[in-house]
């Protein structure tokens, strides 16, 4: 079912954008490094086909297309990282839909993913401090982890209420084994830091009971608050 589903998909793609698909593989493939490819997989960056093409380059590749929804569901059905990580900088935010992101997010399995559709994409959208909330909540680790990377780049745009839901959320949350996820966790907390005396007071009612932990990711996600906190007082 999932190959005939594929198949049909592919099968309606415009002859214009067919040109377009070639043209950027085509300049991916030109771009490309077998032994970065590699490095990143033997470091745990697994993607079904990678050309080890650098962040720079990609971008340098996407500014030379219009943004076009289309096209930036196109290049994420390939499954290439480059084609998807050129569809996070080609998505027009305001035509993304959070049902539609939350699909995306579903799929994503690995670091350099999460870290480029939220920079990208998912922290232009609206409606991002709700899908941060959606995702902390979620009981899938790669939303969790994506949640809490969004709430480090939108702190700003997030209310009271979101902060004490995330920093109720990283308590449960705080332990794991998973580095990505309290890394994750403890940046989040760290940078709600900056809002106001107040958020500071909640974070600590919650990391202070970290410091006399055994566990890796509390005494992990506490390192991060204190070191954050030392640096404001400077």
């Amino acid at each position: 079912m999932e190959k005939n589903q594929s198949i049909n998909q592919y099968s309606f793609i415009s002859p214009s954008f067919e040109v377009v698909l070639s043209e950027i593989k085509s300049k991916i493939r030109l771009s490309m490094s077998g032994v970065t490819a590699t490095k990143m997989h033997e470091s745990g960056l697994v993607y079904k086909k990678n050309y080890g093409v650098s962040i720079v380059r990609m971008k340098e590749l996407a500014r030379g297309y219009e943004p076009n929804e289309e096209l930036a569901k196109l290049l994420w059905n390939l499954k290439i990282r480059e084609t998807m990580i050129m569809s996070t900088l080609l998505y027009p935010p305001e035509k993304m839909k959070m049902s539609f992101a939350l699909e995306w997010i579903e799929t994503i399995d690995n670091v350099e993913l999460a870290e480029q559709i939220t920079m990208n994409l998912l922290s232009k959208l609206a409606y991002s401090p709700t899908l941060a909330i959606r995702c902390v909540n979620s009981n899938a680790k790669w939303s969790q982890i994506i949640g809490f990377m969004l709430t480090t780049r939108i702190t700003h745009l997030m209310s009271y209420d979101d902060v004490q839901l995330v920093v109720q959320r990283s308590n449960q949350l705080s332990s794991t084994d998973d580095f990505q996820l309290y890394k994750s966790i403890g940046v989040a907390l760290a940078k709600l830091c900056r809002m106001s005396e107040d958020v500071v007071t909640t974070v600590q009612r919650v990391v202070s009971g970290f410091e006399d932990s055994t566990e890796r990711s509390k005494l992990f996600i506490c390192n991060e608050v204190k070191q954050e906190l030392l640096f404001l007082r400077d």
